[in-house]
């Protein structure tokens, strides 16, 4: 887990819009989800009484 600390207003933009394109460049980081829900991002399987 990565934190960034935040000494002015605009660091998790800069750090969103600078370092995340990298990351997503080099593979670390997703472009896309899998799945268009939490559950199915997170691999869990659907309960037996929403199938």
């Amino acid at each position: 887990m990565l934190l960034v600390r935040q000494e002015y207003p605009t660091g998790l933009k800069d750090f969103v819009d600078l370092v995340v394109p990298i990351f997503q460049e080099k593979g670390i980081f997703r472009k896309e989800y899998e799945s268009n829900t939490l559950r199915g991002n997170l691999g869990l399987s659907f309960p037996e009484n929403l199938i």
